[in-house]
């Protein structure tokens, strides 16, 4: 029914987005609660943001 507008090809899948309530912040903020000598890398890879980001994030907090 929807998927012959033409805004139908430019909604991502349901499997192709990813959505959360947390934000960066919050995420790198649990980070480093679990494990306080966690390095900026290991944040940056397991929230999915760039080194740089982590870095910015964590100086913002």
């Amino acid at each position: 029914m929807f998927d012959d507008s033409p805004l139908a090809a430019d909604v991502p899948s349901a499997a192709a987005s990813t959505w959360t309530f947390l934000t960066h912040h919050a995420r790198v903020l649990i980070e480093i609660a679990r494990d306080p000598g966690v390095r900026m890398r290991d944040i940056a890879a397991s929230i999915g943001i760039t080194e740089r980001t982590a870095q910015n994030i964590v100086r913002d907090l």
